[in-house]
């Protein structure tokens, strides 16, 4: 994968991934009366989710040539969880 390519898929997980905890949060201070407890919870999710999302991609990115098919897989799960 060439490094602009790269650059593009990471920008874009980085957009999906900050869309989808903007929209938690939302769902989540509506169903939690505004609590900022609720806020933590999910900001602890959302960092979990980093942090297991960079362990994947770095045990598949290990080869030496990262498939492409691999790696639309992980992006196609991260949107669906």
């Amino acid at each position: 994968m060439r490094l602009s390519h790269g650059c593009i898929v990471v920008g874009a997980s980085g957009f999906v991934a900050l869309s989808f905890e903007i929209l938690w949060a939302r769902l989540g201070a509506v169903g939690s009366a505004d609590s900022p407890a609720m806020f933590g919870l999910l900001l602890g999710w959302y960092l979990l989710g980093l942090g297991v999302g960079a362990a994947l991609s770095r045990k598949t990115c290990r080869e030496r040539r990262a498939h492409r098919a691999t790696i639309a897989w992980l992006l196609a799960g991260a949107c669906t969880v």
